[in-house]
């Protein structure tokens, strides 16, 4: 038998929890809802002009062209990469545009990184904050592309 506090306690935490789960599978599905939306009514394909001066000069193919991976790895780098990789295992495009492509999408998923880091450096280290937030993020640019390219 469990103690009354116990069992408070317990009862507590998942109605909590309850709470939290109700609110994250909320913004999941509309989420989901508000992507598909963007894709049915072919806003992609006007972001996509942001990209294509990058994915033309690259010479990439029209799957790669559009820009679909390069602008989907400002919000999700790893959804940018899975569709990357589909299209390789789908034959669609080439090892060398993989290779290339996927160069292409470090940089927004670096661009995410920094993000929640300059919020806090500057305001509390001022000008060394922005001197270390720039070395770190060279650093990681450098550690990016060697990683992508295989070194």
């Amino acid at each position: 038998m469990i103690p009354g506090n116990v069992y408070s306690v317990l009862v507590s935490a998942a109605e909590l929890a309850l709470h939290f789960l109700s609110m994250t599978v909320l913004f999941m599905v509309l989420g989901v809802i508000l992507v598909e939306l963007i894709v049915a009514l072919k806003f992609v394909d006007k972001i996509a002009v942001i990209a294509r001066p990058l994915t033309n000069f690259a010479h990439l193919s029209d799957e790669c062209g559009t820009g679909t991976s390069f602008i989907a790895a400002f919000v999700s780098p790893t959804s940018a990469n899975s569709m990357l990789a589909a299209f390789y295992n789908d034959k669609i495009i080439k090892k060398k545009e993989l290779f290339i492509a996927s160069m292409m999408t470090s940089f927004p998923a670096i661009v995410m990184h920094w993000r929640p880091m300059l919020p806090i450096l500057i305001p509390l280290l001022g000008v060394t904050g922005i001197i270390y937030y720039f070395h770190i993020n060279a650093r990681r640019v450098d550690k990016d592309f060697a990683h992508n390219v295989g070194w």
